[in-house]
This record gives structure tokens, C-alpha cells and sequence, in this order.
């Protein structure tokens, strides 16, 4: 499994949660799969 770095990780976060796109226009957009992205949410929200 690929590790990303936090910086990326945030800033696909903030892409998601600014409503820029959904989990799968942003993991195609981002080249990453909709469950990271998913998963990274979920820990990003408290």
C-alpha cells in the first residue's frame, strides 16, 4: 500500500469537504481510491 504524505491527504480532505466533488470524481481526480478518501474523512472529522 502507497503511503501519502499528511499536506496531501489534507488537501484532498478539504477538496471533498468544500464540496468540490464527490469520493469518486475527487479519486480520479486526486489518482487515489474513493475508500482513502472515505477513510481519510472519517479521521479528519472528529
Amino acid at each position: 500500500m502507497r503511503k501519502y504524505e499528511t499536506e496531501f491527504k489534507l488537501k484532498v480532505v478539504k477538496s471533498f469537504l468544500n464540496g468540490d466533488g464527490g469520493a469518486k470524481l475527487l479519486a480520479r481526480q486526486w489518482s487515489v481510491t474513493e475508500e482513502q478518501i472515505r477513510t481519510w474523512v472519517r479521521h479528519y472529522r472528529p
